[in-house]
C-alpha cells in the first residue's frame, strides 16, 4: 500500500488513521547476493507514506496502523552492504514514511506517528527519513526480520517504544562498505538527528547484528532515559568502531541494562521484573523499575485521580517515572482500543475485563463540541477527563452515576488550543482512554 502527498498552502494536515494490513504477501523471489538489484523500493512493503513539503509548513499525522502476519518467503533475503559504487543495499522494511528535504532549509515538515503496531512479520519494521520534526509515540514492533526501527530525521521526539524478537534471519554484513554507512541490521537504529528527546523504550529478546545505531562525528551524541535493556543477544551494542569516537555509544541514564554501564540512575540486574501474566513490556508491583526512572517532574508517571499520589496503570507505584514502555506521561494511553482487531487478537488492546462498552467519540478531529457513546450493562459511577500531552488535567467532563443502558457524554472545549488530547473514562478498577485531535 502506497500514498504520496504534497503539501500546499492553507493545508493544515494530512491524515492517514485505522489502517490494518494484515496476511499480505509479497512475492519476492530476487536473488540479493547480486549486487545491482534495487534495494530502495523494498522499504515500506506493506504501508509506505511520502510527504512532500516543497518548503511548506506541513504536517502529517499517522494514526492507528497495524501490520500483522506478512510474509516476504525470499530464502535470500536482503543484507545491507554496498556495491563497489558504494551504492546502499537497503534490507526491506514492513513500514515506511519518506519525508524528502525541500528546496531550501530548514526542512518544516512536521509528522505525528503513534499507536503503531507491526507484528509477525518477515521483513524489518518501522523507518523513517528523512527531514523535518518527528514525533514518534506508542510503537510496538513484535518478531520481525532484521530491524526493528531506523529514524533518519533533523528532530525526534520519540517515547514509550517496545521492541521484541528482531532476529537476523544470518544475514551478515558481508562487505567492508558497509561498516562506515548505517546497517539495517539494527533493533533501534538512528542517524543524522541534530535534536533528540528519546526515553521510556523497552528492547528485549532482540538477536541481530546491532542494538543501537547512533549518529556518526558530525551529529550530537544521541542521549536517551528511562530505557528497559534485557536479554538482547545482538553482536554488537553499538557500532563497532565507536571507541575511535567515529560513532559513540548513546549517554543513557536512569535505565535498566542486564550489565553495567555508565550513566546517572542506571541499575543492572538478571531479571527487571515483568507481570507474571501479562509479560513483557508490562512490569509487575515488585519490579526494579517502578519509580526509578528520571526523577524530574516532566517524566512523571500519571496520576490516578482516584488514588491521589499513586500512578495510573500501566504504570506503577507513586508517580516518579516507570523504567520502560509503561513509563512516563504518555504510557496511561497504551491500552486504548485499536481499530478492526478482536479482543482475543494480540495487541494493544484493553486488556482488563470490563462492564462498559465505550465506542469512540465523534467527530474525530472536532472543532468545538465531541461526543462519548457509552453503554453500561448494571449502574456504574464513571468519571470523565480530559488530558493535555503533558498529562495535565484539562478538564473534567462528567462525574455521575448511569443507569443501565446506551448514554451519550457530550463535551464543548471551550478556550482549548488546538492539539492533541486524551480522553480518559474511569470507573472503578476499568480505564479506558481515547486521543481525540482538537482542531480550531
Amino acid at each position: 500500500m502506497r500514498a504520496s502527498v504534497q503539501g500546499r498552502p492553507g493545508l493544515d494536515a494530512w491524515q492517514f488513521r485505522d489502517i490494518l494490513i494484515r496476511n499480505h504477501t509479497v512475492n519476492d523471489h530476487d536473488d540479493y547476493s547480486v549486487l545491482d538489484l534495487n534495494r530502495i523500493a523494498n522499504l515500506g512493503r506493506m504501508l509506505s507514506i511520502r510527504v512532500d513539503e516543497y518548503g511548506q509548513v506541513n504536517r502529517a499525522i499517522i494514526q492507528n496502523v497495524q501490520i500483522l502476519d506478512c510474509r516476504q518467503d525470499n530464502p535470500v533475503p536482503e543484507e545491507w552492504g554496498s556495491d563497489p559504487g558504494f551504492e546502499p543495499r537497503m534490507i526491506g522494511s514492513s513500514m515506511q514514511i519518506f519525508v524528502p528535504p525541500g528546496p531550501t532549509e530548514p526542512y518544516h515538515a512536521e509528522v505525528l506517528v503513534e499507536d503503531v503496531l507491526i507484528q509477525n512479520c518477515d521483513d524489518g519494521g518501522f523507518e523513517y527519513g528523512r527531514a523535518g520534526t518527528l514525533t514518534l509515540r506508542n510503537l510496538r514492533v513484535v518478531d520481525v526480520g532484521r530491524m526493528g526501527a531506523l529514524i533518519r530525521v533533523d528532530t525526534l521526539d520519540a517515547s514509550n517504544v517496545f521492541i521484541k524478537g528482531v532476529e537476523s534471519w544470518e544475514a551478515n554484513l558481508s562487505y567492508p562498505f558497509a561498516l562506515s554507512s548505517l546497517p539495517h541490521q539494527v533493533v533501534f537504529g538512528f542517524q543524522d538527528i541534530r535534536s533528540a528527546n528519546v526515553r521510556n523504550i523497552t528492547l528485549t529478546n532482540n538477536a541481530t547484528q546491532f542494538l543501537f545505531w547512533t549518529n556518526g562525528p558530525f551529529y550530537p551524541q544521541l542521549s536517551a532515559r528511562n530505557l528497559l535493556l534485557h536479554q538482547n543477544q545482538c553482536e554488537y551494542f553499538v557500532h563497532p568502531e565507536h571507541s575511535a569516537s567515529q560513532f559513540p555509544p548513546p549517554l543513557i541514564s536512569y535505565s535498566f541494562l542486564n550489565e553495567e554501564y555508565p550513566g546517572e540512575g542506571n541499575i543492572h540486574g538478571d531479571e527487571p521484573g515483568y507481570d507474571p501474566t501479562l509479560g513483557a513490556p508490562w512490569l509487575s508491583e515488585q519490579s526494579l523499575c517502578v519509580d526509578a526512572g528520571n526523577p524530574v517532574e516532566t517524566d512523571n508517571d500519571m496520576e490516578d485521580a482516584e488514588h491521589p499520589g499513586f500512578a495510573l496503570w500501566p504504570s506503577l507505584g507513586g508517580l516518579r517515572n516507570d523504567i520502560g514502555f509503561t513509563g512516563g506521561p504518555g504510557a496511561f494511553g497504551l491500552d486504548s482500543t485499536w481499530v478492526g482487531i478482536p479482543q482475543e487478537d494480540e495487541g494493544l488492546v484493553s486488556v482488563r475485563p470490563t462492564a462498559i462498552r465505550v465506542d469512540p467519540v465523534f467527530p474525530n478531529p472536532f472543532n468545538s463540541q465531541l461526543s462519548l457513546p457509552i453503554e453500561v450493562q448494571s449502574e456504574r459511577e464513571i468519571h470523565v477527563s480530559l488530558f493535555d500531552m503533558l498529562g495535565r488535567r484539562v478538564a473534567d467532563i462528567a462525574h455521575q452515576k448511569l443507569r443501565p443502558g446506551h448514554h451519550v457524554i457530550q463535551y464543548h472545549a471551550d478556550g482549548l488550543a488546538s492539539g492533541l488530547y486524551f480522553l480518559r473514562l474511569q470507573s472503578g478498577e476499568t480505564t479506558h482512554t481515547q486521543k481525540v485531535l482538537l482542531i480550531r
